[in-house]
């Protein structure tokens, strides 16, 4: 992996870029149709899962935005499907939340895009030593390596609930996304006496590391799983050239993550219409 410079402009166009590259990476999955028309990218996928239906990398004029997303909107309505518009540093115009707003949908919320860089003093062994440091009593943490696995991960990232279509839909979407020696994308489980309960991801692309996927079922929340989780995947991307970490932060997982050393650098709006 080539490297990234580490000024605030190249860490920004990192968080978002690995953002928009792992979106164009699930098209890997037949059911999933990934559009481009310029200044604008949707997903599209007939699961009723807004996250999946996704329209992101907005460069649009202020006069073509009613347009434009009313066009792109309608699409999603025609199908009767949930859908979830992702805006971030390079969406324009920069008040294109309201306007989705003024087009009715919903304000689900900010995720702040946060970079740690992994060489030198930063890297992970500011956050953990070798791989395993600090890890809990008991816990092992497997990367996964052959879709027979992935009911584990589906288990532990609190699929027992879903029904079961979109359980279904996962694990296909999951196993389409490949299993190769070095793929660019990776999931790990944390077991505990053979039980999966955690889960994290990690995606190499943009000239960064993405993580993703970070969860823990509540029962073991507070006992680290995520930290060591999340420090597996960061050992691993810099054992594979990768100097820089970047993810886009849930409210639970924000205080975790600025302990490890990473550092706020651009928001993510979420807006949905279900």
């Amino acid at each position: 992996m080539s490297l990234l410079p580490h000024d605030e402009a190249h860490l920004v166009a990192a968080i978002e870029g690995n953002q928009f590259a792992l979106r164009e990476y699930m098209a890997r999955w037949p059911q999933m149709a990934v559009y481009h028309e310029p200044g604008l990218a949707w997903a599209m996928v007939s699961v009723p899962l807004a996250p999946l239906n996704l329209i992101w990398g907005a460069r649009l004029a202020p006069a073509e935005v009613s347009e434009r997303a009313g066009t792109v909107l309608a699409r999603y309505a025609a199908r009767s499907l949930p859908v979830q518009w992702l805006t971030g540093p390079s969406t324009q115009p920069p008040d294109l939340g309201r306007r989705l707003e003024e087009q009715g949908l919903l304000h689900e919320g900010d995720a702040p895009g946060l970079a740690l860089v992994l060489s030198g003093k930063a890297g992970p062994a500011a956050a953990g030593s070798a791989p395993g440091a600090g890890t809990p009593a008991g816990l092992e943490i497997r990367r996964l390596a052959r879709p027979s696995e992935l009911r584990d991960w589906l288990a532990a990232f609190g699929g027992a609930g879903l029904p079961e279509p979109v359980a279904s839909a996962l694990l296909d979407l999951e196993a389409s996304l490949g299993f190769e020696p070095e793929p660019p994308y990776v999931r790990y489980v944390a077991y505990r006496a053979g039980r999966p309960l955690a889960t994290a991801s990690l995606f190499l692309a943009a000239g960064a590391a993405g993580i993703y996927n970070v969860f823990t079922l509540p029962e073991a929340r507070g006992e680290g799983l995520g930290r060591s989780l999340t420090l597996r995947a960061l050992h691993d991307a810099h054992a594979r050239g990768c100097t820089v970490a970047v993810l886009a932060s849930s409210r639970l997982g924000l205080g975790l993550y600025r302990r490890l050393g990473f550092r706020e650098h651009c928001r993510f709006g979420r807006y949905v219409r279900i």
